[in-house]
């Protein structure tokens, strides 16, 4: 199988069971003169994946076609990787077609989506109207130079505009009591 082949097999979202079975036995539909496997390499093979799906190795995925007819399909990461294990010499894929999926680590910073922003910055403006007893709705924000001090006291450096300007922007979600 080509590269460029390859790629559009593993660009589908999901291989029909007989697309599958035909691609374990080497055969790679339509762009192929190779010969269809028979018909008892063909149940053979149907017996293995049938055995996959018992033990959970596979996950066969149902769905109705235009004629009526129910299909069965899987999906291409799953397979690779059951059928890695296996001896299926005529597979075109191995691990190594598979895409790696990168977990972000907790050393990776991700942007804060709108309500975790808009969550936060209602926590900031509560706690500072309930603990610094300070009105943040107001015009100008009395104390802010209070809680730019205590946050110093802890390590915590930030400067008086950014906070009043948070502070503001915590006013416009959170409801004046």
């Amino acid at each position: 199988m080509q590269g460029w082949e390859k790629k559009r097999w593993l660009e589908c979202d999901l291989w029909l069971e007989s697309a599958v079975i035909h691609l374990l036995n080497g055969v790679c539909l339509p762009l192929t003169n190779k010969s269809f496997p028979d018909e008892k390499t063909n149940l053979i093979t149907k017996e293995f994946i049938q055995q996959a799906v018992m033990v959970n190795k596979l996950t066969p995925i149902s769905y109705i076609n235009d004629n009526d007819e129910k299909r069965i399909c899987y999906k291409p990461k799953e397979v690779i990787e059951w059928a890695s294990g296996k001896n299926f010499p005529y597979f075109p894929f191995t691990l190594a077609d598979i895409e790696p999926v990168v977990e972000p680590t907790q050393n990776e910073e991700k942007p804060l989506g709108n309500m975790e922003r808009d969550n936060l910055l209602k926590l900031i403006g509560g706690l500072v109207m309930k603990g610094y007893g300070i009105d943040i709705h107001a015009d100008r924000i009395e104390g802010a130079k209070q809680i730019i001090d205590d946050l110093s006291l802890i390590g915590v450096k930030i400067c008086e505009r950014t906070l009043r300007d948070r502070l503001k922007q915590a006013a416009d979600l959170i409801k004046k009591p």
